[in-house]
């Protein structure tokens, strides 16, 4: 088993943020893990640069046994894990559709990849956490989830998914404070995504790079959950 120092796991790696949080992190040194639906030219590539360091792991977080199946692999890798950031999410073309015409089994799709999709990975992964040295555990959220902030009037099923997902943070930290886990729920700016659309300002390069800084400086005070955005500013629950 090839040794690493510090080890990462990270969802929806294929594209956009996942993609160039995996770059940022293997060149830090990391083994990641990249959990991904699909393979793409670009995680081949990364395969062929980085082997042993740079691990694709077949994952749909909206389903129980593929999450389950990807634990089993991680494991096959690692004993540990210093940093998970649940980062996979979606948000369908429905979720625009005024209240009387929402489509409740798209609302569904979406909590369960969104909410319940992160919930999976902190069933299956959290023995690896706990053993880890930086024991940081980040869900990629929203300023779409901040209740305090709300200013929309549709949306439904994108933005109650990520301010449950900012309670589940909350749970998260509570649940591990003993272990010295830190629990981050980070907005990571509007990006140039195929969720964010081509007149977002930030480039999920961008972003990476100051989530990266922004994890190092805030992985500590265990006592309560932080919600911050990518440079570390605090954001309303």
């Amino acid at each position: 088993m090839t040794s690493y120092n510090q080890s990462i796991f990270i969802t929806g790696g294929a594209r956009g943020l996942g993609l160039e949080l995996s770059k940022k992190y293997l060149g830090e040194g990391f083994r990641v893990f990249a959990g991904i639906r699909q393979s793409n030219r670009v995680t081949d590539q990364l395969e062929n640069l980085y082997p042993k360091q740079y691990i694709v792991i077949q994952v749909d977080v909206s389903d129980d046994q593929s999450v389950t199946e990807a634990t089993v692999k991680i494991k096959k890798h690692a004993d540990q894990l210093d940093v998970v950031i649940n980062n996979a999410a979606a948000r369908f073309k429905e979720t625009l559709l005024s209240l009387d015409a929402i489509d409740i089994d798209t609302s569904l799709k979406a909590f369960n990849i969104n909410t319940l999709g992160p919930l999976r990975v902190a069933k299956n992964l959290a023995d690896l956490i706990k053993k880890g040295e930086m024991k940081v555990w980040v869900n990629i959220s929203s300023e779409a989830g901040s209740i305090a902030n709300c200013q929309r009037n549709s949306e439904f099923d994108y933005c109650m998914s990520k301010a449950a997902l900012n309670m589940q943070s909350a749970l998260l930290q509570n649940e591990w404070k003993e272990d010295q886990v830190k629990v981050l729920a980070i907005h990571p700016g509007w990006m140039k995504t195929d969720m964010g659309g081509e007149r977002a300002p930030l480039s999920p390069r961008e972003s990476a790079q100051a989530i990266y800084e922004t994890i190092k400086k805030n992985k500590e005070n265990v006592d309560k959950s932080t919600f911050i955005d990518y440079e570390g500013t605090p954001y309303p629950w």
